[in-house]
């Protein structure tokens, strides 16, 4: 059977209307002697007659600019004890006032979760970005759980992508800030795999891998520490490489072939002796270069050496 429903007399209704400005719902129960609960209800029934206005909460202490401003300045850097002490509110007040606010833990910084759904990798790679030092980032001052989260700021992110750009898969990625910066490096500078890389620039791809080990181009590894683990090379560095790549060639063959003489014990040629005209004095002389100089190269060289007689 239900209890008896309590009346309400003018009087304490007049006292709720005058007090509500000034006092929570439970000091209003307490000086009437009535339950939490059906004040709460009487204060609805109050508000629909247009008696009192729910919307003002005078005796709660009104925010100003500068504590506004420092819950928009601080929220994503100060623990919640903190910003309870420095701003001498509770939890729920602080709580309620930044979501009117709009403001977020985030705001400014990433996550790893939040950088994990930008470059569509798992928050755990992003972990071992910072782990390997290519990333900088700081713990949050909260927890998540009971982790506290990496947190990035946007300045930081921004040197990854220009220092380590291969490290993402544009083509992966949503419309964002950051997928604009990678498409910038790829166009700028591309970057290949291995097996792109000799397709593209007409090499085989055995032979150019073989390259990369013995270290005569740059290639980069998105994760170093595997073996199987996919090798980047860029333009620029293949260009560089194919460059280079006819002189590189005879010289490793040269000093293979000297190093098969001496082990076989046959002699060797470590210079040669050029008889020259002094451009001056018209006198010839002669001087000792390398073998593996040329005529124009020994000219250019020793031309000018000749000591004229005076």
């Amino acid at each position: 059977m239900r209890g008896k429903r309590l009346v309400w007399t003018p009087e304490q209704d007049d006292y709720l209307v005058s007090t509500h400005g000034t006092l929570s719902a439970k000091a209003q129960a307490r000086h009437l002697h009535r339950p939490y609960p059906s004040v709460i209800f009487r204060r609805h029934e109050l508000a629909a007659l247009g008696r009192i206005d729910p919307g003002k909460r005078a005796y709660q202490r009104p925010w100003t600019e500068e504590e506004e401003e420092y819950l928009t300045d601080h929220y994503s850097d100060r623990s919640m004890a903190a910003l309870c002490r420095r701003l001498r509110r509770s939890v729920s007040g602080i709580n309620n006032h930044k979501k009117r606010l709009g403001v977020r833990r985030t705001d400014g910084f990433y996550t790893a979760r939040s950088l994990g759904e930008v470059f569509h990798v798992d928050p755990k790679v992003v972990a071992w970005w910072v782990k390997q030092g290519w990333l900088t980032g700081k713990k949050a001052p909260y927890n998540q759980g009971i982790y506290r989260p990496w947190v990035f700021h946007e300045e930081e992110v921004r040197e990854l992508i220009q220092e380590r750009p291969w490290l993402f898969k544009y083509a992966r990625m949503e419309r964002h800030i950051f997928r604009s910066l990678v498409l910038e490096q790829w166009e700028r500078d591309p970057w290949y795999t291995i097996k792109d890389a000799a397709r593209r620039f007409n090499v085989s791809d055995e032979y150019l891998r073989g390259v990369a080990l013995r270290g005569d181009i740059q290639t980069f590894q998105r994760q170093p520490e595997k073996k199987w683990s996919k090798r980047y090379v860029r333009k620029s560095e293949m260009e560089r490489w194919l460059a280079t790549r006819s002189s590189i060639g005879r010289q490793r063959q040269s000093q293979a072939r000297r190093r098969t003489l001496w082990q076989k014990g046959k002699p060797q040629k470590v210079a040669m002796t050029w008889q020259l005209r002094c451009p001056r004095c018209d006198q010839p002389f002669r001087v000792e270069s390398p073998p593996r100089m040329r005529g124009p190269q020994v000219m250019k060289e020793f031309g000018d050496s000749h000591q004229c007689e005076t």
